[in-house]
């Protein structure tokens, strides 16, 4: 798994979209930082409900065909829902028209599509790193809604 130092932009937008989706599922959806391999888990009376990787990308919902998921994540989101029952989600925040969208991971009605990533994507990773990834078409993301916080 890469590690990244988060910026404080990137955080804000993480945060902003925790607060939107807490309000939207009615729970409480809260960073766990170190202490989980997804960025939040979605809660009720502290009854998790939802582990949620969240992906926030500076584009339009339409300017993508399709989201990339590391392979990594999907193997991690099956391990946990395999040992808790709980369901994996993998969040977009298409932030340019603030548009929310998940897939359970453990779910996808897809044809698996696995390539390997370019370098020198502009994403988390070093420069020179590669993943395998599955690319997810966007029309398989259930609609949550418009963010207007």
């Amino acid at each position: 798994m890469t590690h990244y130092t988060v910026t404080p932009e990137h955080l804000k937008r993480e945060l902003e979209l925790a607060e939107y989706l807490s309000k939207k599922w009615n729970c409480c959806v809260q960073h766990q930082y170190k202490y989980s391999i997804y960025d939040c888990v979605a809660h009720r009376n502290h009854e998790p409900k939802a582990f949620v990787e969240m992906r926030v990308v500076n584009y339009a919902a339409d300017d993508l065909p399709e989201i990339m998921i590391p392979m990594s994540k999907i193997m991690d989101g099956q391990q946990q829902t395999n040992l808790t029952k709980i369901p994996s989600f993998f969040v977009v925040y298409w932030y340019k028209c603030k548009t929310v969208k998940f897939v359970d991971v453990n779910n996808i009605e897809c044809i698996p599509k696995f390539r390997v990533t370019k370098m020198n994507m502009n994403r988390t990773n070093k420069p020179k790193e590669v993943e395998v990834a599955r690319f997810v078409p966007k029309e398989v993301f259930t609609y949550v809604g418009q963010n207007t916080i």
